[in-house]
């Protein structure tokens, strides 16, 4: 399961890092990541992290449900 994110963190040594942790901690991997801007001391990057089913809980976010068209 893959899912698209958009962070924004202070652009300081390190935020990034701890992120990519905080992610791995719960059992997810980032598997693509954009810079999209960096001014007045933030920084925002969009992600795309790979998980299973299981890691969605653990990272504190559910997984969005499937639609069944009738």
């Amino acid at each position: 399961m893959y899912f698209s994110m958009r962070i924004s963190l202070p652009d300081r040594p390190g935020m990034l890092g701890a992120m990519a942790t905080a992610l791995s901690d719960g059992g997810a991997n980032i598997v693509a990541l954009d810079v999209i801007d960096r001014e007045e001391g933030e920084a925002v990057d969009d992600l795309v992290v790979g998980t299973t089913g299981r890691t969605v809980g653990n990272l504190g976010f559910r997984a969005p449900r499937r639609r069944h068209d009738a």
